[in-house]
């Protein structure tokens, strides 16, 4: 599993909400 399984969740959603892109580099965009 992954260390830090509620902060993989949050970025999960909230870096589906971007577009889909994960990791593209411009993740803190806002």
């Amino acid at each position: 599993k992954y260390l830090h399984e509620s902060r993989h969740r949050h970025a999960m959603n909230r870096i589906r909400g971007e577009g889909g892109r994960f990791h593209s580099g411009q993740v803190k965009k806002r």
